[in-house]
């Protein structure tokens, strides 16, 4: 297992957007960043930020189509 350089930072930032992010998801983020590092870690949390906020939306946890993530990215942008 790899961690970032200050990996209290890294969970103090996911703590920050509002969306509970437990410690197993920032150890496979950490994973995924270290063996393909092309996207950032911020990308991570962003595309799972706009899926909480898009099932919000619906007022369950569901599948969400890729136009229905799209949307509520769009919509997320616009209100930060």
């Amino acid at each position: 297992m790899i961690f970032f350089k200050k990996p209290f930072e890294t969970v103090i930032f996911f703590c920050k957007i509002k969306i509970l992010m437990n410690h197993e998801f920032v150890q496979i983020v950490e994973d995924i960043h270290y063996q393909d590092s092309r996207y950032k870690v911020e990308a991570y949390v962003f595309v799972m930020e706009a899926l909480s906020y898009t099932q919000k939306k619906f007022k369950s946890i569901k599948h969400v189509s890729a136009d229905e993530l799209l949307e509520g990215m769009k919509e997320l942008l616009i209100n930060k």
